[in-house]
């Protein structure tokens, strides 16, 4: 047997007799259909393919040729309407970046002022293509959406006087 990609080749060796010439046939017929299985699944696994990346998001996001992002515009550095009024912060140039990637342009975003409350609807009712928002990843709402890997870690902290009897944090109960 010799390898060639996904197909295996087999070298039938001169096979003499009545016998010979059966083994010969049915070495051809499972060759071609052992060929032809291979390129249905290869032409069916294209397709499905192909229709998948048409009903795909990122597809209809090429297609309309512009991302429309949720962003915040209460939450300073991240998200907020600057002296000029015009929306600036760390979320925003994200947004932007995702533009630039997509389309090579970061003006190639529509950005959606959103309250915090209403993220989740604009997504679901298609509002918005994605989030750009500080957001806790919960167990339900990784059933529901998909999260990139986190951009910011806040952490948790508990801040008391210098002078208070709190020395750690076992000791504020």
């Amino acid at each position: 047997m010799k390898h060639g990609g996904l197909i295996t080749f087999i070298r039938v060796k001169s096979l003499e007799g009545k016998g010979g010439l059966v083994m010969r046939r049915m070495t051809k017929l499972t060759l071609i259909l052992g060929l032809s299985v291979v390129f249905f699944v290869g032409f069916v696994t294209l397709s499905i393919a192909k229709n998948q990346e048409k009903d795909s998001k990122l597809y209809e996001v090429l297609q309309r040729g512009k991302v429309k992002v949720g962003v915040t515009s209460i939450t300073p550095p991240v998200g907020f309407i600057d002296e000029k009024n015009e929306l600036v912060g760390f979320e925003i140039d994200l947004a932007r970046l995702l533009a630039k990637a997509l389309f090579d342009d970061p003006e190639k975003v529509e950005l959606e002022k959103l309250e915090f409350a209403a993220r989740w609807a604009a997504l679901d009712t298609e509002k918005v293509d994605c989030l750009i928002m500080t957001t806790t990843i919960y167990p339900p709402r990784i059933a529901k959406v998909a999260f990139t890997r986190p951009y910011v870690d806040s952490g948790i902290a508990v801040i008391v006087r210098k002078d208070s009897p709190i020395k750690h944090l076992l000791d504020s109960r």
